[in-house]
């Protein structure tokens, strides 16, 4: 069996990829529950794919709370329609873009600009995982006790 290298574990790659797993499981949750939320979304708007219509900051921060509506989302980003300026307006904003996620209600932060380079990354390999358990591995488990 080879042995790789200790300088040649890609860490920031590992973390990369499950971060943007989290960011699908965070947007899973909020659209299947459609929970009372105060989420802050800050993102890099100069990454490529993102659709916003104010050119403002480099990292312009939404608030998903009261004023917007069919949130949706896919493997690769998130499209909401948002109450900018006074009008509605359809954003997209993809996960590699995000630099910090906050749930204000729930005082929790996720913050992913370490990530974030001049290529900026892309995550078209990911695979959408869904780890329910089944009804049947509940019975499994009823019978190892």
């Amino acid at each position: 069996m080879s042995k790789l290298p200790y300088n040649n574990v890609p860490y920031n790659d590992i973390v990369y990829q499950y971060s943007m797993l989290s960011l699908i499981d965070i947007f899973k949750y909020i659209t299947t529950y459609k929970t009372d939320i105060c989420i802050e979304i800050k993102f890099n708007i100069n990454v490529e794919g993102v659709a916003f219509p104010h050119q403002q900051e480099n990292s312009p921060v939404i608030i998903l709370q009261n004023k917007y509506k069919n949130l949706s989302y896919d493997q690769y980003g998130f499209t909401v329609d948002l109450e900018i300026n006074g009008e509605m307006q359809n954003i997209y904003i993809p996960f590699r873009a995000i630099e910090l996620i906050r749930d204000t209600k729930a005082g929790f932060a996720i913050t992913f600009t370490d990530f974030h380079d001049d290529e900026n990354k892309s995550i078209n390999n990911i695979v959408i995982i869904d780890l329910q358990k089944d009804d049947d591995d509940e019975d499994d488990d009823e019978d190892e006790e």
